[in-house]
């Protein structure tokens, strides 16, 4: 039979720190242990932590190769765990668990993933005798667990560890997929939650027995409330849901109706819900819908019919996907001549035709955002306005700018700034609003019910998507079918609404050789994800960085127009007195005349060498023009290419001279001494 001070040495030798463990029931460590939770112990140590008839438990997290036990303290939970595994389609991740019978009885899983693990974690907890009690929990960075070989007196029971299947001494390598399905599978067992976490609404009394969220919750389903926004019941076990949450591929994020409550309970860290709280239905609906202002919420399930006696035709709302073909009208080529004629009205000369849909498409962090608030603050200006970027001529217009990322404090101090620049007075109220770091979803039929409503309500005439693949997380920017759902909710917007919409958008990362972010020129098709966003665009702005700090390339088309703007942008630093934005010039046209000016500088060079008929350095020509050294060597390296003139020496000594044609464009001096062959 293997000793403990044996197993020792097994657990170190595979790459797992061990502790010794008291043999009084207390399962307490038997000396300080803080050490061996970032070094594993060596030989000596071993035998002296060991010699004194103590237990044995092994160290979790990184010092352990990223080890995690994750621990059942009863049968039950264990097995409803297993089943809710298998429900999954995971038995085989299951299976090369390592797994271990507790003495209590309880069982244990055991497994390493690299990608990292977090501290001991409450899974699932029970109320027993008033107090919350843990019925599933992980052990890992700084947490221990007994092992099997541990004697009988170390466990308060007297029983022992009993390894039932798989390697202990080497766990199995999960991925952090993988590892997400079993810690949210045990979430979903929980049982208890704090009273301050569980969102109900007081209950009704005799005077507003008939309040809309209660009538509400009483004739609605979750599905109904979930699966419009993206939410996926993965399966239903005892009348308990089990859902996914949108954007999530496999595993489970909330469950609803568990131990009959009819409360959902939310997990997942990656939703609109706070996690391991609970909700009702209609506090679902109003966290959902309407950003838990319960208020509302109310007021729009009145609307809706929740509380009146019945649902009238006007209020009934049209059912997700249901046609609006009121308005549908033909046009016959035959009476052309005859059809409307509409003006093509610009928001930004040139730019951002009226009533279009368009992107402004650039790098992560590359201004795309700050550039999108100075139109945003030109447009908004009433009466006569100033040319945006000091070029192009803007039409006043009433913007509704929602900004996903910054927070109210970078927006502010950005437009302040910008104003100040330019010296334009702060937009007057009701020009340009801001819905700032709210959840907005524009897959979310409430949301765009929302979103309606207000544009309809205040006249916007641009509206402002920043950033638009923080407003989908429900679809997949790679996928075009995702893509064509996204594009179609932008032009129902846009047809029904009649207004201008520009959404920003990421690029994808340089693609090419030695190609990076201040190489990379701007270009529409970078857009990020799905050709489908381009594929709809009445007009792009696509930014990227140069050399240079503070200067951009900007690369500009529309489908009205033939011109494809492409110029210099240069940004002013933060605090300067300067325009925030300056056009800088036609990339084109300054090209064309930088090149004018290298092929007059490489000329120069050329007839100073045929002039001297002699070798040179390149420190005398540059001397001779009053050019600098790296203009006269990258002109020399031209010419020697072009075979046009000679070098000798080496390294320093390289000097050069002018190649010519016998007695041809030679100096005077030198051709007098020419010889010539008779023939």
């Amino acid at each position: 039979m293997t000793t403990v001070p044996e197993l020792a040495f097994q657990y170190t030798e595979a790459g797992l720190s061990v502790i010794p463990i008291r043999a009084d029931g207390s399962k307490a460590a038997a000396i300080p242990w803080e050490t061996y939770q970032h070094e594993i112990a060596g030989p000596d140590e071993l035998s002296r932590m060991f010699s004194n008839g103590h237990g044995l438990a092994t160290i979790g997290g990184r010092v352990s190769g990223f080890l995690e036990i994750l621990d059942f303290d009863d049968l039950p939970s264990y097995e409803a765990y297993c089943l809710l595994i298998i429900a999954q389609g995971a038995a085989e991740l299951l299976e090369r668990l390592v797994e271990v019978e507790t003495p209590r009885p309880g069982r244990q899983f055991r497994y390493r993933c690299p990608d990292g693990v977090e501290g001991n974690q409450p899974l699932a907890r029970r109320l027993i005798d008033g107090k919350p009690k843990a019925l599933i929990e992980t052990r890992a960075e700084g947490g221990y667990a007994l092992v099997p070989g541990c004697p009988p007196a170390c466990h308060p029971t007297g029983r022992t560890y009993e390894l039932r299947r798989g390697d202990i001494f080497n766990p199995p390598i999960i991925t952090a997929a993988e590892r997400s399905l079993l810690l949210d599978t045990a979430r979903s067992l929980n049982e208890y939650t704090e009273p301050a976490r569980t969102h109900i609404p007081k209950p009704a009394t005799d005077r507003n027995k008939n309040r809309p969220g209660d009538l509400f919750a009483a004739c609605t389903t979750w599905p109904e409330i979930l699966e419009p926004s993206g939410w996926k019941l993965v399966f239903e076990r005892g009348g308990i849901g089990y859902w996914r949450r949108p954007g999530k591929r496999d595993g489970i994020s909330a469950t609803t109706n568990f131990a009959d409550s009819d409360l959902l309970y939310v997990f997942s860290t990656s939703t609109l819900f706070e996690p391991e709280h609970t909700y009702s239905k209609f506090a679902a609906y109003a966290h959902m819908y309407h950003h838990g202002d319960y208020q509302t919420a109310a007021r729009e399930l009145a609307r809706r019919g929740y509380g009146e006696p019945k649902q009238t035709e006007r209020t009934q709302p049209r059912e997700p996907g249901q046609p609006a073909t009121a308005g549908f009208k033909l046009y016959d080529a035959g009476a052309i001549a005859e059809w409307p004629q509409e003006p093509l009205d610009w928001l930004a000369e040139g730019l951002i035709p009226k009533c279009g849909i368009g992107f402004m498409s650039a790098p992560p962090k590359d201004r795309k955002s700050l550039l999108t608030l100075d139109l945003a603050l030109h447009l908004a200006q009433p009466g006569e306005t100033r040319p945006w970027l000091g070029k192009f001529k803007v039409t006043p217009t009433k913007v509704l700018y929602i900004a996903r990322e910054d927070p109210l404090r970078r927006v502010k101090d950005r437009a302040l700034e910008i104003c100040n620049s330019y010296r334009l007075p702060i937009p007057t109220p009701g020009r340009l609003q801001f819905l700032i770091r709210n959840r907005i979803h524009l897959t979310d039929i409430e949301h765009r019910a929302w979103l309606i409503r207000t544009i309809q309500a205040n006249g916007f005439e641009l509206l402002i998507l920043d950033v638009i693949n923080r407003m989908h997380p429900d679809l997949d920017e790679i996928s075009s079918a995702d893509m064509g759902k996204l594009v179609s909710i932008l032009e129902e917007l846009n047809r029904d609404l009649g207004i201008t919409i520009l959404a920003d958008d990421h690029t994808r990362k340089p693609q090419g050789k030695n190609v990076g972010r201040d190489s990379q020129e701007p270009n529409p098709f970078d857009l990020k994800g799905s050709i489908a966003k381009y594929a709809c665009a009445d007009f792009m702005i696509c930014l990227s960085r140069t050399h240079q700090a503070n200067r951009m390339q900007v690369y500009c088309e529309n489908k009205d127009s033939d011109e494809r703007p492409h110029f210099f942008l240069d940004v002013s630093p933060k605090g300067s007195t300067e325009p925030k934005f300056q056009y800088a010039g036609n990339v084109t046209q300054l090209a064309g005349d930088m090149k004018t000016v290298g092929e007059a500088n490489r000329g120069k060079v050329l007839e100073s060498l045929e002039t001297m008929g002699d070798w040179m350095s390149p420190k005398e020509i540059s001397r001779r023009l009053s050019m600098s050294d790296s203009t006269v060597t990258k002109h020399i390296t031209a010419l020697l290419k072009a075979g046009k003139i000679d070098r000798q020496g080496k390294t320093r000594n390289i000097q050069y001279r002018a190649i010519f044609d016998r007695g041809k464009n030679m100096p005077q001096a030198n051709r007098e001494n020419l010889s010539y062959d008779n023939d």
